[in-house]
């Protein structure tokens, strides 16, 4: 669209040019005046051209004379050079605006140029945060499956002592799992046989049974 106006704005200014050259040569030449378009006679329609030779011949009243046409002209010089005068500031006005969107248009480029560069930034970003939680999340992973496998080891462990324990003498079992953490002996005493963990309980102090029957009631209870 630009474009096209530009190219209207020139094709017009080259015209009203050619037009006032024309005029110019054809004023100096005196082929027009400021009243009109001068037109020279026509002699060829004169009928003493086909008279006979032996009359006389009569002289033309408007031979040598010029017929002066009352055409006024399209535009004078002042108005042409008003409206040259008045092109020129349109194309100053259209060169400046569109100098405007060129300065506009490069600002838009960069800033979308910078928004290019931070969004790649931002990928990069995501990336690595997403690479992060991957590793946290295999770091959380393995954590649980090794407590897991400790747990399940320590079950396995805790049992092969309360079929340990069960197998003493209940003085013997009685003083060793009394020297042992409250929670750890409960534990054992909860996967004894309940005939074999009363035995123990009734030779151990009654504080420590009522403290130990109570974790075993909350072991059971998880």
């Amino acid at each position: 669209m630009r474009g096209k106006l530009r190219i209207f704005l020139l094709a017009t200014l080259a015209l009203l040019s050619f037009a006032l050259f024309f005029w110019l040569v054809l004023w100096s030449r005196g082929a027009v005046t400021s009243d009109g378009w001068v037109k020279p006679a026509d002699s060829s329609k004169t009928e003493q051209a086909k008279a006979p030779a032996a009359q006389d011949k009569v002289p033309d009243e408007n031979s040598g004379k010029n017929f002066m046409f009352p055409l006024p002209p399209p535009f004078s010089f002042e108005e042409i050079a008003q409206l040259m005068q008045s092109l020129k500031e349109k194309q100053q006005e259209y060169d400046s605006k569109l100098k405007a969107l060129e300065a506009e248009r490069e600002q838009l480029a960069r800033v979308k140029n910078v928004l290019e560069e931070r969004k790649q930034e931002v990928l990069v970003l995501m990336e690595k945060v997403s690479s992060l939680l991957g590793e946290l999340d295999d770091k959380k992973r393995g954590k649980e499956q090794q407590q897991a496998a400790q747990k399940v080891s320590e079950e396995q462990n805790l049992k092969k002592l309360a079929k340990l324990f069960a197998g003493m003498d209940v003085d013997q079992a009685t003083e060793r799992l009394g020297q042992m953490e409250a929670t750890t002996c409960a534990r054992i005493l909860s996967l004894m046989a309940p005939r074999s963990a009363s035995k123990i309980l009734s030779q151990m102090d009654p504080d420590k049974v009522k403290t130990l029957t109570q974790l075993m009631q909350q072991g059971t209870e998880k």
